[in-house]
């Protein structure tokens, strides 16, 4: 099984193991609108853009020859061709489907087997809908070159690393976290593995080629098949005594296909344990009722469930009812929502739930709600609750907000009604919607905080449950509580909403076109405006600006919607929003800078599907409002001890990643900031392990270096060539932790410096810091840094200019180093590097010279086995250039 190891610092899937695939482009084919159920179902453009992922991101390109249809080869391509051509199609100078039409070839698109499809969980604010596919490489045969089925990662890109490995391999790496899993590729290891098993050499391809056909015939089985089954996952529960180990349901297809006959599997579940940027742990699978027994069935473990989780939750809930459906931005409830075990009535542990764009879809609101009023709480060790959204397909929560979430003390004394009590004045002055720090910034984050009151066994929440016998019961006709009926004040209160709900159920979703981005531009420029001006009327004191500065705040992360939207990026620049907002990093408040700067991010990222005018547009914009000096300023501002600081520098430099991806604005920024001399300080910064931010530091360092000349000399010129080497020195002997921050951070000091020796005046420094004495002595007792330290030579060797390097390679006795690598085994890469440095000494090299005279005997000397090695190397070179 193939799979790729993602970059740390990608917004999906961060430093995890992945199948190859990616976002589906306009020229993969069309596609039904997103709003479209047929958008979730297998199609062309779906299986070229598979294909088209497969061969960017790996090397592997999986086309035939339309003349041999029947024939299970693959397109013959050598391999300077395929290497030029996966930049092309990555770079986007030319399509996939015309390059290998030029090539005699179609996408391999009849092999792809679909194997079911995924739908990010309805929680995420990232959503996507994902296709996978099983495709089954040729098995070995003469006449296929192996080399075409060799991955390779796309240098960095988005991956470090490609490989081959069994699917049992996979899956005891993931336990054993030595690599990260996230639960799709986690389960379908598992699904795949108990088929395609390890075999021995003999008749190993007739055992592997009846292992795929038994897992072709299963694909096809079940009701729906495998092929059809669509899976979104779903917490089920949290695990007792297990920490953060939560149970996921595979059953649902994910709202975008609620009412569908689409289905996922009902049968299995899989245990995992999030743990943020780390990833995931304690990934299995196992079948659901291992997992619940027959809670889902037993009626008396339902109404055992229901006398357990009897608490009443939520605080004044028909008033705030009322406010939010005369549409105010005022406290909904006080209770967070989760899906219980039934798939019925929510409960939850008590939070704070905001409404941001001033309304509730009715639907939402009638469940949070039933959770607010009549939810239930569970143990206090299963208190996990998750984020309730009314996001769509692909598109940000912009909805509700949820906040952390206050732990309620659980009472086993008896209930009584504390509304208008001590305890319930204190319960619904419990949240306080912002906080003010000594210098009078709002210190929230767009987020409400809560204040913990002290835990009191015999304080209860929200008003009083009914009562055990009412005196009056209405039938529960839509089943919406555990039972036992209501009453007659709360029968009035479900009608109240009911009226409010009626007609909004056939509500259209809000048009996101020109028109609604002027009126989120009017309001968003008055934000600023109202903001700006209570800031200079009260500056001393802040009670009186911190309710605009909360609203701005909102009105910030709602632009992040503009990203799904990239055709109104031209209209968003032309209204001057983009200035206003890039203005904002200026703001007094760095949270509300750094919710500017994650925007900012955001519309610049990567995985944004706009055109290059579209991108291009908005970016200039950004830079005439001198987005780069603003980011900067607020580099300088931030504290790395504060967690939401040190998350706004990580959101800086992806941005300084986004924009590199233009050469001319790499220079500028080395050229007009001194972001330059900032990096080269930021890495040198002493940690005990190696953090985030110095990792993603070096790594702008090295983009901003191989991006421009200029940047180069710049840094050469500051001494920053013997700094790098400083830094790279403790790593001649010792290797960092495979995997790690460090590892990464490691490969791009060693990319700056190789950026820097092809300098003229870096070939100078770099003789002067003895950095050809450094690499010899990782060449002799390093591993990790061996490779690297060959690639330096190489380039620091290379050129007109290295004759001065050349001459110190051979007194310093490094010939014998790489005469010795010369004669061992080693891949292609380390192959070129040999071959350059080798080139680099015959031809930089005086004649007679004592250097060249010592070369020259290297290679005659025991029965001149180096030429013989190296006439070996230029035969297997020019086969398979002929194959």
């Amino acid at each position: 099984i193939l799979l790729l190891r993602r970059v740390h610092h990608t917004t999906s899937f961060a430093s995890a193991h992945v199948f190859p695939g990616g976002h589906i482009d306009r020229e993969d084919g069309p596609l039904p609108p997103r709003e479209d159920a047929r958008v979730h179902e297998d199609g062309p453009a779906y299986r070229v853009g598979a294909i088209r992922e497969c061969f960017e991101e790996s090397g592997i390109l999986l086309a035939k020859d339309p003349r041999e249809a029947d024939s299970l080869l693959l397109l013959r391509v050598d391999e300077g061709e395929r290497d030029r051509g996966r930049k092309a199609v990555h770079d986007k100078e030319i399509g996939f489907k015309e390059w290998v039409g030029g090539l005699g070839g179609v996408p391999a698109t009849d092999a792809l087997h679909p194997f079911t499809r995924w739908l990010t969980p309805g929680n995420l604010p990232k959503r996507f809908s994902t296709q996978m596919y099983l495709y089954f490489l040729p098995l070995a045969h003469p006449g296929i070159p192996q080399t075409l089925h060799i991955p390779t990662s796309d240098g960095g890109v988005e991956h470090t690393e490609a490989q081959f490995l069994s699917a049992a391999a996979w899956l005891d790496l993931a336990k054993e976290n030595k690599i990260i899993l996230f639960p799709p590729q986690f389960f379908l290891l598992s699904v795949v593995g108990d088929f395609l098993k390890p075999v021995g050499t003999s008749g190993a391809s007739e055992t592997l080629q009846a292992q795929r056909d038994r897992l072709l015939e299963f694909a096809k089985t079940g009701d729906p098949t495998w092929g059809e089954r669509c899976i979104s996952p779903t917490p089920l529960k949290k695990e007792k005594g297990k920490g953060e180990v939560l149970i996921m349901a595979l059953d649902e297809p994910g709202p975008e296909l609620e009412g569908t006959d689409r289905k996922g599997d009902a049968e299995r579940v899989i245990w995992v344990q999030f743990q943020g940027r780390e990833g995931t742990s304690g990934l299995h699978v196992g079948w659901r009722r291992d997992a619940v027994g027959d809670e889902l069935d037993d009626a008396e473990n339902r109404e055992y469930l229901d006398k357990k989780m009897t608490k009443r939750v939520g605080e004044s809930v028909d008033e705030s009812m009322q406010r939010a459906l005369r549409g105010k931005r005022e406290n909904l409830c006080n209770c967070q929502v989760d899906r219980n075990i039934d798939g019925g009535d929510g409960f939850g542990k008590i939070t704070r739930v905001s409404i941001v764009n001033g309304e509730m879809f009715s639907p939402m609101t009638f469940f949070i709600y039933r959770a607010a009023r009549y939810g239930r709480i569970a143990d206090e060790e299963e208190q996990t609750c998750f984020n309730l959204s009314s996001s769509g397909f692909r598109r940000k929560a912009h909805t509700i907000i949820a906040t952390p979430a206050l732990r309620l003390p659980i009472t086993k004394a008896k209930e009584r009604d504390v509304k208008g009590s001590t305890e319930g004045k204190a319960r619904e002055a419990v949240y306080k919607a912002t906080k003010i720090d000594a210098n009078g910034n709002v210190k929230s984050n767009g987020k409400a905080t809560v204040e913990d009151l002290p835990e009191d066994d015999d304080m209860e929440a929200g008003p009083a449950p009914p009562p055990d016998e009412p005196d009056e019961i209405i039938d529960d006709e839509e089943g919406r509580f555990f039972g036992g009926g209501i009453t007659s004040d709360t029968a009035d209160v479900l009608d109240f909403i009911d009226k409010q709900d009626e007609g909004h159920d056939e509500q259209k979703p809000e048009r996101i076109d020109a028109v609604w981005l002027r009126k989120l531009a009017l309001n968003f420029e008055r934000r600023i405006s109202k903001n700006s001006e209570l800031r200079a009327k009260f500056e001393d004191d802040p009670q009186k600006f911190m309710g605009s500065e909360a609203d701005l705040d909102a009105d910030i992360k709602a632009l992040s919607i503009l990203s799904e939207h990239p055709g109104l990026y031209g209209e968003f620049a032309k209204l001057g929003c983009v200035a206003s907002l890039v203005s904002l990093l200026s703001h007094e408040n760095t949270d509300i800078a750094i919710d500017a700067i994650e925007v900012i991010n955001e519309l610049t990222d990567e995985d944004v599907e706009a055109e290059q005018e579209q991108w291009d547009t908005v970016v200039d914009a950004m830079l005439e409002a001198d987005l780069s000096s603003l980011l900067f300023d607020n580099i300088t501002r931030l504290d790395e001890t504060n967690e939401s600081d040190r998350a706004g520098l990580y959101h800086i430099l992806s941005i300084l990643e986004n924009l590199s991806s233009r050469s001319a604005i790499s220079e500028s920024v080395g050229k007009d900031t001194a972001f330059v001399p900032w990096l080269l300080k930021r890495i040198q910064h002493k940690e005990t392990t190696v953090s985030q931010n110095k990792q993603y530091s070096a790594e702008i360092l090295a983009i901003l270096l191989q991006s421009s000349s200029l940047n180069r000399t710049k840094l050469i010129e500051a001494d920053g060539l013997d700094i790098l080497l400083q830094l790279l020195s403790p790593y001649r002997k010792r290797d960092p932790a495979k995997g790690t921050e460090e590892e990464e951070y490691v490969e791009n000091l060693f990319d700056c410096v190789t950026c820097c020796v092809d300098e003229v005046g870096g070939k100078t420094k770099f003789l002067e810091a003895e950095g050809i004495e450094l690499c010899l002595i990782m060449l002799r007792e390093g591993k990790m840094s061996k490779p690297r330290a060959l690639r330096l030579l190489d380039h620091a060797l290379g050129g007109t200019a290295g004759a001065a390097c050349c001459e110190k390679l051979v007194e310093a006795a490094g010939l014998k180093i790489i005469f010795s690598i010369l004669m061992k085994k080693h891949d292609n890469q380390t192959t070129a590097h040999l071959l350059g440095i080798l080139s680099s000494l015959l031809r930089s090299l005086p004649a007679d010279s004592p250097p060249r005279i010592r070369l020259l005997a290297k290679f005659v000397e025991k029965d001149y086995e180096k030429i013989a090695r190296t006439v070996h190397i230029r035969r297997d070179c020019a086969n398979r250039v002929g194959a």
